[in-house]
């Protein structure tokens, strides 16, 4: 687990929650100082802090398996873009909207293949070890007279 970006996303995700479950006559001011005009678009924002916290919550575990981190990244956070709107739905001054689902997945959907090929480039390029997957030890061979070619030890078939 990278405990630095396990942060980053709590910050993320603790602001996406203080954003969400305000009251809109406090957080529009907020936006609208804070953002141009371009970005002010509540679907937009929707996106984009879901796929910010997509892209934290990948990063975050450390699994030797590309395709386990994207599983439990796609569950984790398809749950919570769901959840969130839910908890929106239940409080008397918000509302429940589905095409702010669609914008929470549409976020997540547009992080994870990008963070999945980075993980993918900087496994096969820099050689990046998971713990998981950086325990390598030699098997002893039963006589460990004789040498281990495989490995560069005893002679060689070329003869000089």
């Amino acid at each position: 687990m990278r405990l630095w970006v396990a942060a980053l996303g709590a910050s993320v995700a603790g602001a996406m929650a203080l954003l969400g479950l305000l009251p809109s006559a406090w957080v529009l001011p907020l936006v609208r100082a804070a953002l141009p005009d371009a970005l002010q678009s509540d679907k937009a924002l929707h996106a984009a802090g879901f796929a910010a916290l997509a892209a934290a919550f990948y990063w975050t575990w450390e699994f030797a398996s590309v395709r386990a981190t994207a599983l439990l990244s796609v569950l984790v956070m398809s749950a919570a873009a769901v959840a969130s709107e839910v908890l929106q739905g239940l409080l008397p001054y918000r509302g429940f909207d589905e095409m702010d689902i669609l914008a929470n997945m549409a976020g997540i959907s547009a992080a994870l293949p990008v963070c999945v090929v980075l993980d993918l480039a900087i496994r096969r390029f820099w050689g990046r070890r998971h713990t998981a997957s950086a325990r390598w030890t030699r098997v002893p061979n039963a006589d460990d007279e004789e040498p281990d070619i495989e490995l560069g030890h005893g002679r060689s078939r070329i003869s000089n």
